[in-house]
């Protein structure tokens, strides 16, 4: 168990308070708050916890002299990380948990949607999407429509653009992700309400297998976006993972692409974050002892922040931070309507499972989708 601090009142305690860093995003800051209860990690924890606090500690002494130098000026910037998909894997997630790291800053607008859908608006209205960034700052954005949508020629626009950003892939168990779009569907009104998933799926993996069956890669991606990225087509084409994965990895080297099993961001986020700080090269700020089971029953993050105790700087945890139950996760907590039959989610894990050998005959490990 951590040790419990409740935050001192400033106006009782003026000898601690801090003048706060302007312009450095909210985790950056140093919070001496009232009536607030903090967790701080017992100095048991080990080397990690240790490391994490000096780290931090550093981080925000950098931040604050770079915010004082007269050569300091933010300006915007084209992404240095970007999460291309996969739609209904948790791109939203893995954006929430992001933002409580102090060196990455985001756009306003969700998802840019500019190698999809605004390519034609040119590069300098991409680059008006991004934030206002320091030279501390890693710039991030995610836009899962790039994995799989759009034009078949998006991974070469992104590499024009960006040659050098890292990109950051969710792959989720493709029948899940099948079912959750359909949900998804339903509720943006693309699909009929009253639609069930038993009736409506068979005949689409009937198309789709008549349309691929025995063609060449390159045939098949043709096929994907000339007939099967439109529509409803798209629950099943967008997780053909191979084909797309595919795709990206004749515009990208393998080293700049970070893949993420989407099932173990639901089980394990804090090993998965941890390991997306390595990949990107940050420091670890965000570690697996933040995250917590929340009301639902999934993990959530109890933010690191770092305080004044008793004169001295510490890390500590806030509470538990969950997206709304109502927002994400619809299929997962059960409370979709729609709950699909044995025999179809039979059907689909066939219908998916050569694909997802040469999947995994691609990149070299294997998932555990059932």
């Amino acid at each position: 168990m951590g040790l419990l601090y409740r935050g001192l009142n400033v106006s009782k305690c003026a000898r601690i308070a801090v003048p706060l860093i302007a312009g450095i995003v909210a985790l950056s800051a140093i919070h001496v708050l009232s009536n607030q209860t903090w967790t701080i990690p017992e100095q048991g924890g080990g080397d990690k916890l240790r490391l994490r606090q000096q780290q931090f500690l550093e981080f925000l002494d950098n931040a604050a002299a770079a915010e004082e130098s007269p050569t300091m000026k933010r300006k915007k910037r084209l992404p240095d990380v970007i999460n291309i998909g996969v739609e209904k894997c948790g791109t939203g997630f893995w954006r929430d948990i992001l933002e409580h790291h102090p060196m990455f800053t985001f756009p306003k607008v969700m998802e840019s949607q500019f190698f999809t859908y605004n390519w034609h608006k040119g590069v300098k209205y991409y680059t008006d999407q991004m934030p206002d960034a320091a030279q501390y700052h890693k710039v991030a954005e995610k836009t899962p429509s790039y994995f799989n949508f759009g034009s078949n020629d998006v991974p070469e626009r992104v590499k024009s653009v960006v040659p050098n950003a890292l990109l950051v892939v969710i792959l989720c168990d493709p029948v899940n992700r099948t079912y959750s779009d359909f949900v998804h569907e339903i509720i943006m009104k693309s699909i009929p309400q009253g639609s069930d998933f038993d009736s409506y799926i068979p005949g689409i993996i009937s198309t789709t297998t008549k349309l691929l069956e025995a063609k060449e890669d390159k045939d098949a991606i043709n096929i994907i976006f000339k007939h099967l990225s439109g529509g409803p087509r798209h629950m099943l084409s967008t997780a053909l993972y191979y084909y797309h994965v595919l795709r990206w990895f004749r515009s990208f080297d393998r080293k700049q692409i970070f893949f993420i099993d989407g099932e173990e961001l639901v089980t394990d986020p804090g090993k998965v974050f941890e390991e997306l700080q390595d990949f990107i090269g940050v420091p670890k700020l965000l570690l697996k002892e933040d995250f917590g089971k929340g009301p639902h029953g999934f993990y959530c993050i109890r933010p690191p922040k770092v305080v004044n105790v008793d004169g001295s700087r510490a890390v500590v945890n806030e509470k538990l931070d969950c997206l709304p139950q109502h927002a994400k996760g619809r299929t997962r907590f059960g409370n979709s309507g729609h709950e699909p039959s044995a025999e179809t989610i039979s059907q689909l894990r066939q219908f998916f499972r050569p694909y997802n050998e040469k999947l995994y005959r691609l990149l070299g490990r294997r998932f555990d989708w059932q």
